[in-house]
């Protein structure tokens, strides 16, 4: 029998130590399989947490990027039609391109909605006087063409205002037709001798300056308030609705002129006129232009009376008096005035045509409408004053004077002497010279602004101020975007970067547009395209393609698709004409059908140059794709 090691305890019970080691063993087993057990599971869990964050941050990471798809609504609304061209002929019909990055989207953040232009768009108009005085109270013609004014900024004209520095100028609208002209005149504080002011064309503003004429000019009739700024002196004189002339008339759409009657009789006929009730606001030296719209139909056929003795009158003493014929009698009155039918020219005469003062060469004809233009001075003595005249017809491409601000090379050149009351003579007549052949008349937007010579007017787009920068506190950042060229984009992204502890980064290879670009007014552009890159490019207005010149560094062979056809060339740095020509989109008025190009095969990694010319000045879009990886980092958590 084996010799046991016992122990005793106080209360007598006696262990052998080799059952105490074996107690010992088994609870250390326990707790061994216990802990591991534990830590297994508990490792379980972990790795469960990790995948679920894995996941959960590649969900999110997924998301980030559809809301980076390329095109958001940070940019201009012109270009973002330009875009939308691209990608409905080369993509998708999605509203945005699958499989391509955005650096200026704000899509799915609290600034998404709230983006707008026009809060900060606004155009620079440059206004030079060459003269050595300055120019106070100065009436300015703004044209606003494709060329140099993106119609978007209003559509209709309505909710814009200009502004001179802080103070807001008042102006009105003559013509206003999307995507062609719009003819605004405006009322400028000063512009001072040889020298420039800056007004800025803006949305917003006050209503109570807005488009009215009345505030702008030193005399301004429509006619769209009826005739009580007008005395008749003789005639049938009526308001009637016009639908021939394109004046704006506050975006009703819906022109009122004044129409003067034929009675049928020659002797009531003669000499029907009406008279301004006020006086013209001018003072002594004071030279301003006066202008009209008129039209003149006459019911007889044959002789001089195939042009009508259509009249606008000036330097009028406020007593006129048609039933005195100035002809046969002395008169107490006088005024000077246009005569577009004598003997079917254009001539001044004074008192209706009694005395004629000047002729021209100019022939006028029946039921066609006319712009007159006068350059006039005024004097508080008796002298020889200023009458120089200009007529033209007022559909001829120009609204009649080609150039309102140049005033210069008026077309007859006289004086015409006032003696009879100098200081009162500043009122306007409109009527007939003579009009004794049935004839009816029609007048409009007779307005009198001041006068200077070569005045400039010059309209830039102010889009770098119209740039908002936003810096985005989103957790999660992007890494390897490229620089942008762009002078389209409204926003400005910029993304603060955090030091995560835990990071989930998710890398794509997308398109990004390395170049977003608007070219106002041209007929030829430069671009560069490499391999891995596509270039689109279209035009706002209609213009044909006259070539694409095509040349690299150093001499290469490449396959160069063009709007999906592939075209095979030696290219080297002279720069030759392609034949790209063949398969290039052709434009419609407003409809910016792009062109894309790209390079499928190339000996070397070298860039292509293409000089893209075409045959008139328009607005031309570039956009212009890259391959590249972009990373999404955000924390990866549960």
């Amino acid at each position: 029998m084996l010799g046991l090691s016992k122990l005793k305890s106080k209360k007598g019970y006696i262990f052998t130590y080799e059952a105490v080691i074996a107690a010992t063993l088994a609870l250390l087993i326990f707790y061994v399989a216990y802990f591991a057990i534990t830590h297994n599971f508990l490792t379980f869990q972990e790795e469960k947490r990790d995948i679920e964050a894995f996941e959960k941050s590649n969900l999110i990471a997924d998301k980030i990027f559809k809301d980076h798809e390329f095109p958001s609504n940070s940019y201009v609304p012109d270009y973002l039609r330009f875009v939308d061209r691209v990608r409905e002929s080369y993509y998708t019909s999605r509203d945005t391109i699958p499989g391509t990055f955005d650096p200026f989207s704000v899509r799915g953040t609290e600034y998404e909605g709230n983006i707008s232009y026009e809060g900060t768009w606004e155009y620079i108009i440059n206004i030079s006087n060459p003269n050595n005085y300055t120019l106070k109270d100065f009436q300015v013609l703004v044209t606003l063409t494709p060329a140099n004014f993106n119609f978007d900024f209003s559509p209709d004209g309505k909710g814009i205002s200009f502004w001179e520095g802080n103070k807001e100028i008042p102006y009105w609208i003559e013509i206003w037709e999307y995507n062609r002209i719009g003819r605004v005149w405006i009322r400028v504080s000063e512009i001072p001798a040889n020298g420039y002011t800056i007004v800025y064309l803006r949305r917003g503003g006050s209503s109570s300056i807005r488009d009215n004429g009345e505030k702008v000019f030193i005399f301004f009739e429509d006619f769209e308030e009826g005739l009580n700024k007008w005395k008749i002196l003789k005639g049938d004189w009526v308001i009637v609705e016009d639908n021939e002339l394109p004046f704006y008339n506050g975006g009703r759409r819906r022109n009122h002129v004044a129409y003067l009657r034929s009675f049928g009789d020659e002797e009531r006929d003669k000499y029907r006129s009406m008279i301004s009730s006020e006086p013209l606001r001018v003072s002594d030296g004071d030279i301003y232009i006066l202008e009209a719209v008129v039209k003149g139909h006459t019911g007889a056929v044959g002789g001089s009376a195939d042009s009508p003795d259509t009249m606008v009158g000036f330097y009028a003493t406020p007593n006129i008096d048609p039933n005195v014929d100035p002809y046969y009698y002395p008169t107490n009155y006088e005024f000077y005035n246009s005569f577009t039918g004598y003997y079917q020219i254009f001539a001044i005469c004074r008192n209706y045509g009694s005395k004629i003062i000047a002729t021209s060469n100019i022939f006028t004809y029946d039921n066609v409408w006319y712009h007159e233009k006068f350059i006039l001075e005024h004097s508080n003595h008796k002298k020889n004053r200023i009458c120089n005249a200009s007529i033209w017809k007022f559909f001829n491409g120009y609204y009649g004077d080609p150039n309102p601000n140049n005033n210069v090379n008026s077309m007859v050149k006289t004086y015409c002497e006032v003696t009879m009351d100098p200081a009162n003579q500043r009122y306007i007549l409109l009527g007939t010279a003579h009009g004794m052949h049935r004839e009816e008349y029609w007048f409009d937007n007779v307005r009198v602004r001041k006068y200077a010579p070569r005045i400039q007017v010059t309209v830039e787009e102010n889009i770098w101020k119209s740039v908002r920068n936003i810096t985005r506190e989103s957790p999660y950042y992007f890494e390897n975007i490229p620089h942008v060229e762009s002078n389209v984009n409204v926003i400005n992204v910029i993304y603060s970067q955090y030091n995560f502890s835990n990071i989930y980064v998710k890398t794509e290879n997308r398109l990004v547009p390395v170049k977003m670009w608007r070219y106002p007014d041209e007929r030829e552009i430069r671009e560069d395209i490499a391999k891995g890159e596509i270039l689109y490019f279209g035009t706002r207005r209609p213009s044909k393609l006259e070539y694409i010149r095509i040349s690299a560094t150093e001499p290469v062979s490449a396959v160069i698709s063009v709007n999906g056809v592939p075209f095979r060339m030696n290219i080297d740095s002279t720069p030759r004409i392609s034949g790209f020509g063949k398969v290039i989109n052709t434009h419609s008025w407003d409809i910016n059908q792009p062109n894309e190009i790209k390079i499928l095969e190339i000996s070397k990694d070298v860039p292509i140059t293409l000089d893209i010319k075409y045959s008139d000045p328009s607005t031309i879009y570039v956009l212009k794709f890259r391959s590249m990886n972009i990373s999404c980092i955000i924390p990866l958590r549960n």
